[in-house]
């Protein structure tokens, strides 16, 4: 079974780095062979954020969509 924690190193380079929505992440794996969906891809990138990142994110929850 594939997780997208396995690829979370090019997560991180596509969504920090590219600017890649969530969407767009999935769209580039499921390009790639790799069956993503966003969900997959917005719960791996958080499951990896350091608590600090965690903490100051939730002053902006509310603005942070997971299908951007």
């Amino acid at each position: 079974m594939i997780a997208a924690r396995d690829y979370i190193d090019t997560i991180n380079i596509l969504r920090d780095k590219k600017s890649f929505s969530f969407r767009e992440i999935a769209a580039w794996f499921n390009e790639r062979g790799v069956p993503l969906d966003n969900n997959d891809v917005y719960r791996a990138y958080m499951g990896d954020m350091d608590a600090d990142n965690k903490a100051a994110l939730e002053h902006y929850k509310k603005e942070i969509d997971p299908e951007d």
